[in-house]
């Protein structure tokens, strides 16, 4: 059983990973934390509770943490399935409204406790599974520095080795917004596997999946689901073609969930892995050195640096089944 604990900022491919999960055998999340973006992190955290309501996810708890990064300003993420996401939770709200349950509040902890008691109480067990800004992450281990060893493993999707940057020239999204609490992740824990553009950009999605995904009952709330889904895969879509010419959706909130689930889907690289804080055109680049085998241990973070793509979006598509073929 992987046991998933999952931090994240909930703007729009992070959502499928969610939903992702709850298709995947063996697979149990133990609680969502959220960081703000445009919006406050505790009203990300509702829309993660609502989601879960909605899959069925019961006992979950989600909490909001920082809205801002450690020492830069905020920066606002994209945009592009604000749409889709602000639907799916006016309209789960009316709903869940509606059958009265309490499991749709955040939990009053807030992020860092969540994140600090959840692995004090399981130790050896819980994979912290990253795909925001790692403010959440940085500060509880900042606060609880017991956790980087009584944690299972840490997988994030974030940074980049070899691979151009898709928010500078250098650096990836993640990384560049909260570069700070990268360098803390990268210092403090033992063994991140870092899942980054080098293996993300690679495997692609477009929108022939959508035809696969069919439900039969048109009131059920997995129908609000899949209606997000299709929004948020869309809107991808569509921002790969301006950006990259290319009408298809990388999987990178996705794929590291896989990662964490099966390692085999991609080669991992022990490297020696350091954030560049101070560069006026470096800022927030993973500067990742390769170790030999003799350098290399069992506390060495690794970098995904091939994948089988064919093989991750199958299984993703599958998860994706597995939550819409289910009966509510």
């Amino acid at each position: 059983m992987t046991r998933i604990l999952y931090d994240t900022d909930l703007i729009g491919d992070d959502l499928l990973t969610i939903i992702a999960a709850a298709g995947l055998k063996d697979v149990r999340v133990e609680g969502i934390t959220g960081f703000g973006r445009r919006i406050p992190a505790v009203e990300r955290a509702e829309i993660a509770a609502l989601l879960c309501h909605a899959l069925g996810l019961r006992g979950v708890p989600t909490a909001g943490g920082a809205d801002r990064p450690l020492l830069n300003p905020p920066r606002k993420g994209c945009e592009a399935c604000d749409g889709p996401i602000t639907s799916f939770r006016q309209r789960m709200r009316e709903r869940a409204g509606r059958e009265a349950s309490g499991d749709i509040l955040p939990d009053p902890r807030g992020a860092v406790p969540l994140i600090v008691e959840t692995i004090r109480n399981n130790p050896g067990e819980i994979t912290l599974l990253g795909t925001g800004p790692f403010t959440n992450l940085a500060q509880a281990v900042l606060q609880a520095p017991d956790i980087a060893e009584k944690v299972k493993e840490v997988v994030i999707m974030g940074g980049t080795a070899w691979t151009p940057g898709n928010t500078s020239v250098v650096s990836e999204s993640n990384v560049f917004t909260d570069p700070h609490a990268a360098a803390v992740l990268f210092e403090r824990f033992p063994a991140v596997t870092m899942v980054g553009l080098d293996v993300t950009l690679k495997t692609l999605v477009d929108e022939s999946v959508l035809a696969s995904l069919e439900m039969k009952d048109g009131g059920s709330a997995r129908r609000l689901v899949l209606e997000m889904v299709q929004g948020i895969i869309r809107a991808c879509c569509e921002v790969q073609l301006a950006r990259r010419g290319t009408r298809a959706m990388p999987l990178h909130d996705p794929l590291s969930l896989l990662v964490a689930w099966d390692p085999s889907l991609v080669k991992l690289l022990p490297c020696d892995i350091r954030v560049e804080l101070s560069g006026t055109h470096t800022c927030g680049m993973t500067v990742c050195t390769a170790l030999s085998r003799s350098e290399a241990g069992a506390r060495s973070h690794r970098v995904a640096v091939e994948v089988d793509s064919r093989r991750a979006v199958d299984t993703f598509v599958s998860c994706l089944k597995n939550v819409f073929d289910a009966v509510d």
